[in-house]
Order: C-alpha cells, then structure tokens, then sequence
C-alpha cells in the first residue's frame, strides 16, 4: 500500500498512539485501497476521543465520579486496559504516602520533588490530593487496589468487577 507523508501524519492525529489500533485501522484501509487517501481514511477510520493521558486519572484526583467513569469508558473501548488504570492509580497513592513521609520530615515540595525525582507539578498536584482526603484514606485506598490487584491476577477476582468495585468504593466512601 501507499499513503503521502502528509495523508500519513493525517491519519496518524486521528487515533490513539497505540499499536494494535494504528494496526487495526491501517488494515481496514488497505482493504478498500491500497492507495490510502485523505478521503479514505475520513470515511473508514473510527472517530476515537483523543482526550489527554491524564484525563483518567485527572478526574480521580478530582473525585469527579461523572467524568472518571466516562473517560474509563473511552479509554477501555479504545483498548486501554484494566491493568493500566489500576498501575496508574496505584502510582499516585504510592507518590502521596511517600509525600505524606517527607512531610514528616519537614521537606518543602521542592525537596521532595528532588527526593522522588517528580516534577514538582506532580508532587504538588499529589500533595493536594493527599491534604484533600487524607493519609489513612490513601493508605486504605492503596491496601484495597493491591488486595484487588493481587485477586484480579490469582482468577480469583474478574479484572473489571474488581477495578470497578474499587473506584466506587473508593469514589463514595
């Protein structure tokens, strides 16, 4: 098949930086042509939601029930998967109890950003989250999605129940 270097950028700021989709996509393209245009891709190519990488776990921070449901939607049927979200929230409450420990120990955020090696929008963002809801709520947050981790990936426990369960328990309580 072929494609013009400008029809090929094209294609690409129409979908998620993700293999198996650009893969997928390419495929139904060259099924119709194997001269790829503009035109092509504007008729078959699925509309995805290139909303950012952090809306997900931006509307977690937030406790924004509406829109972290949404985004997780979105996200999943553009093939993220269980483990991802659970990874990244599981990296946020690690950031916030290891802030929450240098805080301790009287470090400022640009002490800390240095220590954790995190830009300092991060800590600071992490630092908000922590002030906002606490350190024993982290603290339960991050035992439950390890229990809920550790269940998913034993059988015990189906991926998406278990995830879901933990986002409302966590979102609600």
């Amino acid at each position: 098949a072929s494609i013009s270097e400008i029809d090929l950028f094209y294609f690409l700021s129409k979908i998620p930086n993700k293999l198996s989709i650009v893969m997928q996509e390419i495929e139904k393209l060259v099924s119709l042509d194997l001269n790829i245009s503009r035109t092509n891709i504007d008729d078959l190519v699925q509309k995805y939601d290139l909303s950012s990488a952090f809306d997900f776990i931006n509307s977690f921070h937030d406790r924004n029930v509406e829109l972290l449901f949404k985004t997780y939607y979105e996200k999943l049927a553009q093939g993220e998967t269980i483990q991802n979200f659970i990874n990244q929230i599981t990296s946020v409450l690690e950031i916030c109890s290891r802030i929450y420990s240098l805080k301790k120990l009287n470090y400022d955020d640009k002490k800390i950003s240095e220590t954790l090696n995190k830009h300092i929008f991060v800590v600071k963002k992490n630092s908000q989250f922590l002030n906002a809801i606490g350190y024993l709520k982290i603290q339960k947050y991050l035992d439950l999605i390890c229990e809920n981790d550790s269940k998913i990936k034993s059988g015990v426990l189906d991926d998406r129940i278990g995830f879901e369960r933990f986002l409302l328990e966590t979102l609600i309580n």
